[in-house]
C-alpha cells in the first residue's frame, strides 16, 4: 500500500481538474465550430436564394443591398458564433405593376350623316274645297276625299328637295243647275317640286316648313238627272297650275326611319276642261273653265333614308 503525501495529493487533484477543463474547452470549441459551420451553410443558401427568386420571375432586392446583408451576417457569425438573418427596416421590395386591362365598353359607332337620298310615303285626307262650275254643271264644295302621296328627295343637312306624285279622288256635293241633280266626282293627279326646311331642335323631334309648285291633271265623270226624269252624263278632263304650303313635325325612330304628322294647303288654278255629255240619247261636246279651288289636307308620313 502506497501512502501519498499531502503535497502529492494536491498535485494530483490539480492535474485532474486541469484535464477536465481542457476537455470541456475542447468540447465547447467543437460545438461552436459546428454551429458556425451550420450558420455559414445557411448564409450560403440565403445568397443563392435571389437567383432562384429571379428565375421564378419574382422581383428581388438590388445586388448592392444583398451584399450588405451578407457582410452583416458574416460579421455577426464571427463575433457571436450565431446568426440572426433579419431584413433591414428600409428594405422595400416593389410589387409588380398591375397589368392594364382593355376596356370592355364597346366603342360607339360614328354618327350617321344627315345628308343623303330618301323616299317617303304619305296617306292623305282631302277636306272639301270651294270653287266654281264646269259648264254650269259642277257645284262646289265637294266632299272630303282620300289620297296618297309618294316622294323621292335628297337631304342637305337642314334642307330637303324632292319630287312628289300625288293622287286624290273627291265626290261632288250637288249641282249649280236648278232642278238637276249631279252625282259622281273627279280625281286629281299632281306632279310637284317641293322644298323644306327642317328646324333643328337637338332631339329626335324636328318641325318643318315647306312648299311646292307643280302641275295638276283633273278628270271628272258625272251623272245628271232632272226632275222630269231626263238622265245624262258628262266626262271631262283638263290640267291646271298647282301650288301648296306645308308644315308639320317628324320624329327620328331610327337612323333610317322618320315618322311625321303634317298639314298642307293644296290649291289648283282654273282648269281648262273639255268633255262630252249625253242627255236622253243625244250627245254634245263642249269646254269650259273649272276653278277647282283650295283644299286643306292632313297627312301621315313615313320617310326612309338610304
Amino acid at each position: 500500500m502506497i501512502h501519498v503525501g499531502s503535497s502529492s495529493a494536491k498535485f494530483l487533484s490539480l492535474a485532474v481538474i486541469t484535464s477536465s477543463v481542457i476537455a470541456s474547452m475542447s468540447y465547447s470549441h467543437s460545438a461552436q465550430a459546428g454551429e458556425v459551420t451550420a450558420k455559414q451553410e445557411e448564409v450560403t443558401a440565403k445568397q443563392n436564394q435571389p437567383t432562384a427568386i429571379a428565375e421564378a420571375n419574382i422581383p428581388t432586392v438590388s445586388e448592392s443591398k444583398t451584399d450588405t446583408v451578407i457582410r452583416s451576417v458574416g460579421r455577426a457569425a464571427d463575433l457571436k458564433g450565431t446568426v440572426s438573418l433579419t431584413a433591414p427596416a428600409n428594405l422595400v421590395v416593389d410589387a409588380p405593376a398591375p397589368i392594364a386591362q382593355a376596356s370592355r365598353t364597346p366603342a360607339k359607332p360614328p354618327a350617321k350623316s344627315s345628308e343623303g337620298f330618301y323616299a317617303s310615303l304619305s296617306p292623305l285626307v282631302f277636306f272639301g274645297r270651294n270653287g266654281g262650275t264646269v259648264n254650269g254643271l259642277i257645284q262646289n264644295p265637294v266632299k272630303s276625299g282620300l289620297g296618297v302621296s309618294g316622294a323621292v328627295g335628297y337631304q342637305f343637312q337642314d334642307f330637303r328637295a324632292e319630287g312628289e306624285l300625288l293622287y286624290v279622288k273627291q265626290d261632288l256635293d250637288g249641282s249649280s243647275v236648278p232642278n238637276v241633280s249631279a252625282t259622281g266626282g273627279f280625281s286629281t293627279i299632281a306632279l310637284m317640286a317641293n322644298g323644306y326646311y327642317d328646324i333643328p331642335t337637338g332631339s329626335g323631334f324636328k318641325p318643318y316648313v315647306g312648299g311646292g309648285l307643280g302641275l295638276a291633271f283633273v278628270s271628272a265623270d258625272l251623272g245628271l238627272k232632272d226632275n222630269a226624269g231626263n238622265a245624262g252624263s258628262v266626262s271631262a278632263s283638263g290640267s291646271s297650275f298647282a301650288y301648296q304650303l306645308k308644315a308639320g313635325v317628324t320624329y327620328a325612330v331610327s337612323d333610317n326611319l322618320d315618322l311625321g304628322l303634317g298639314f298642307r294647303m293644296f290649291a289648283q288654278g282654273n282648269a281648262k276642261v273639255t268633255g262630252t255629255g249625253t242627255v236622253n240619247g243625244f250627245t254634245a261636246s263642249g269646254s269650259g273653265d273649272a276653278p277647282l279651288g283650295t283644299a286643306f289636307v292632313a297627312e301621315l308620313t313615313a320617310r326612309f333614308r338610304f
